[in-house]
């Protein structure tokens, strides 16, 4: 056979002197070679519903397959839609690559292939909108919000968007803005004191540079948005790298030095947003840890619960975590904090704080005089399956 140039001409030939499946893969190989992908997608719905000896047709009313063909329907259909959505996010049109790509499920691919993807200034927002709005590669989606939109923007966006995102990927996100913050300040406090000494500060950090320079706050002065200082120390809570722990110590060091109008209070247990701020990033850094850990202690239980909240226990209890100090936490959960209806989600979860048996029998009792069945069966397991994974432990 020989079938002439025209495709329609080519595909009557085919299915006529060579079958169904023939005139199938060559329709699937024009589209694929032609880069329709639209039509390329639609008949590889059909090549694999002819491959399953079901209709070319999909029918509600008429299907109904077994578990296992049913199972390699949805396999081969999850192939076609990387095929095709991969090459249309390879064509730069990513909207309609993300259309085929959302059911895959293949987080690790789908941030490969993102990561890929040449940032222009056509397809910023759309890269923003899939990598960070939908959670693809949150960090290449935030890196471009405060690149493209400015720091204004990815403060509200990480207070919209990014506090429900995976607890680690949520810190690395409030790293990027602290860091983004402290590199601006740094490099505008940097100039002023070139101007006024001429010549800038020696090797250092913001703290050495601000300790013995008073006249860079003289007259109500400040080096950048005094807002965005404010909204950083308090997005660097979420923070956990040291470094960033760190440049947070230094911006309310900073913060400290500015004039009275621009010392704006928080919400407790920060109502002195630079001084609460700092005791609370010095004793994750290493410095006055017991000191630390009183203040927040006395800060959670200065005002009843009823007027100010869970706000200040929570904090207090998820800086105990973070300390490591899980029994004490554990104990002031279980005490103050009961009614989960109305918590702000500051505090770790009452499991996630339990650290070895002794815990889980404390929760166990707990669960048990609440009545919560639910729970205290979930200790329990647990509670089992954390002693046979230390049992293994201690085999190895």
């Amino acid at each position: 056979m020989n079938p002439g140039t025209d495709p329609f001409e080519q595909v009557m030939q085919i299915v006529t002197e060579e079958g169904q499946s023939q005139a199938i893969a060559f329709l699937v190989e024009h589209f694929r070679n032609e880069q329709r992908f639209f039509e390329l997608f639609e008949m590889l719905k059909i090549q694999i519903r002819h491959d399953l000896d079901l209709p070319l047709w999909h029918s509600e009313s008429q299907e109904s397959l077994n578990e296992n063909k049913n199972r390699l329907l949805e396999d081969r259909l999850l192939e076609a839609c990387r095929e095709v959505g991969s090459a249309l996010v390879g064509q730069g049109r990513l909207q309609d690559g993300w259309m085929y790509l959302q059911p895959l499920g293949d987080r690790t691919y789908l941030k490969e292939l993102f990561e890929s993807v040449e940032i222009t200034e056509d397809n910023s927002d759309v890269m923003i909108d899939i990598c960070l709005g939908q959670g693809i590669a949150p960090e290449l989606g935030y890196g471009l919000v405060l690149s493209d939109h400015g720091t204004c923007n990815a403060i509200t966006v990480f207070d919209s968007q990014c506090v429900a995102l995976p607890p680690q990927e949520r810190s690395r996100l409030a790293e990027m803005l602290v860091q983004h913050i402290y590199d601006e300040l740094s490099e505008n406090v940097h100039r002023h004191i070139e101007e006024n000494e001429s010549s800038g500060p020696a090797d250092g950090k913001l703290a050495d540079w601000i300790s013995s320079r008073d006249w860079l706050f003289s007259s109500g002065g400040h080096h950048m948005d005094v807002t965005h200082l404010a909204s950083a120390v308090r997005i660097g809570r979420f923070a956990v790298g040291p470094a960033a722990l760190q440049s947070c110590h230094e911006l309310c060091l900073y913060g400290a030095q500015l004039a009275e109008d621009f010392q704006f209070e928080s919400p407790a247990p920060f109502e002195n947003t630079y001084l609460d701020h700092r005791i609370y990033y010095e004793s994750l850094l290493g410095t006055n840890v017991e000191a630390g850990a009183e203040h927040f202690r006395e800060k959670a239980f200065a005002e009843p619960i009823e007027q100010v909240g869970p706000g200040p226990i929570e904090t207090y209890v998820d800086l105990l975590v973070r300390l490591g100090k899980n029994r004490e936490a554990l104990e002031t959960t279980i005490e103050h904090l009961t009614d989960t209806e109305h918590l702000m989600g500051i505090a770790p979860q009452l499991f996630e704080m339990a650290a070895d048996d002794q815990d889980y029998q404390r929760l166990q009792e707990h669960f048990r005089a609440e009545g919560d069945l639910m729970r205290y069966g979930l200790c329990t397991l647990q509670s089992q399956s954390s002693a046979k994974e230390s049992s293994l432990d201690d085999q190895d």
